[in-house]
């Protein structure tokens, strides 16, 4: 049986939908210097969403994790404030703005099982088209390094995106519902350019994020008999080495792997984190907060430089005890996704997890848009009764 949506609850999908497929697009910003089509989008979801006041901002259920990121957020804040100087700032408005678009797409859920299922097509179909911009060359430079970026993204932020596009494409198509496993698999046209791009940028960790969820897809996925799941995965297998053979092809990427391996070159990321934890190790339990961050880079490296892990982020601004909340909120996330494919046949969750691990250990995630929305849709399998599992439209 078909649910009926109200004109408002359309609009409202409609703009969240929107706002999925502007996540490809965080930095672009077409017609105001450093307003991107992604906040432009954001915005006008959050004023559709003020048409339904009562269901914004409800609790039950996901008390839990949404007191965890609000106390870490906290921490930050309180030890922003004590480590405040002249013209410093206190408060991060990216970030605060990331925690409540958190919460009201898991309310939004609440009102419509839509939200997740098709928003994230959206946005598989909105990397599809920056695959396409990037055969075109359209918005695309190549750097000294001869890695590809488009539309001004971070190369490593660009992978990821492609990455977790394809996941959910090959998911969408592949695994779709307990009742049409194979679901418009005309799709899957849409993973040549995405991959392609990926591989373009060079990316180790979108490696990884890629390799690492398209593993889990072939060893999780549900089969009906024994039969089907041992042709599965002797498929499943020969499609991974297929693609483990095209990789080693990437003569950028597999340059930079060897570096990795043979010299343990992270980028110069490990001079970076030696200094910001040593200044961890002076301020263990709440942090310096953004302001003393801040204040310590322009000192140190000559400008504010990001710590590129944000474990080791969240303890600078809010120390041990601002991290444990955010691990334990990471562990929410893991578990809910976990749940979602155990109980609800749902893979999507856990195999797009995979880039959550790559944004928090080698990244950026608070201020990146995608990480909480991936978050959110794995704790979403709170807000969904544990009888009900993903079902076809």
């Amino acid at each position: 049986m078909h649910q009926t949506y109200s004109s408002v609850q359309q609009i409202q999908f409609f703009f969240a939908c929107l706002f999925f497929a502007s996540l490809n697009f965080e930095v672009f910003s077409p017609i105001i210097s450093n307003f991107s089509v992604a906040k432009m989008a954001a915005l006008l979801y959050l004023g559709v969403s003020l048409l339904s006041p009562k269901d914004l901002l409800l609790v039950n259920r996901i008390k839990t994790p949404l007191f965890l990121i609000f106390a870490m957020f906290f921490l930050m804040v309180l030890s922003s404030i004590i480590h405040m100087k002249s013209n410093s700032s206190i408060f991060s408005s990216t970030l605060f703005f990331n925690i409540i678009m958190f919460w009201l797409l898991l309310n939004h859920q609440r009102r419509d099982v839509r939200v997740f299922h098709e928003g994230l097509l959206w946005f598989s179909i909105s990397s599809f088209i920056v695959g396409v911009c990037y055969f075109l060359n359209i918005g695309v430079t190549e750097g000294e390094d001869m890695r590809v970026v488009v539309f001004g993204e971070n190369a490593n932020g660009l992978g990821i995106k492609m990455g977790v596009g394809a996941l959910y494409l090959l998911s969408y198509c592949l695994s779709h519902s307990s009742e049409k496993y194979i679901y418009r698999p005309w799709l899957l046209v849409m993973v040549v350019p995405v991959i392609s791009l990926l591989l373009a940028t060079a990316s180790r960790v979108s490696i990884l994020v890629f390799g690492s969820g398209a593993m889990l897809f072939v060893l999780l996925r549900y089969s009906k008999s024994k039969f089907q799941k041992i042709v599965w995965l002797l498929v499943g297998f020969l499609a991974l080495y297929y693609a483990y053979q095209i990789v080693l092809e990437q003569e950028v990427l597999m340059a930079r792997m060897e570096l990795t391996i043979d010299e343990g070159n992270v980028s110069g990321r490990d001079v970076i984190w030696e200094r910001y934890l040593d200044l961890i190790k002076e301020h263990p339990l709440l942090g310096v907060g953004f302001t003393g961050a801040e204040d310590y880079a322009m000192e140190v490296f000559g400008g504010v430089l990001s710590p590129h892990n944000v474990l080791i982020e969240v303890a600078l601004y809010s120390g041990v005890l601002g991290l444990v909340c955010f691990v334990l909120f990471l562990l929410c996330v893991f578990r809910d996704a976990w749940l979602s494919q155990k109980r609800k046949y749902n893979l999507r969750p856990l195999i797009t997890s995979m880039a959550i691990i790559g944004m928090v250990l080698s990244g950026q995630a608070l201020g990146v848009k995608l990480f909480w929305v991936l978050t959110a849709y794995a704790i979403s399998y709170r807000i969904v009764p544990t009888t009900t599992r993903l079902t076809s439209k």
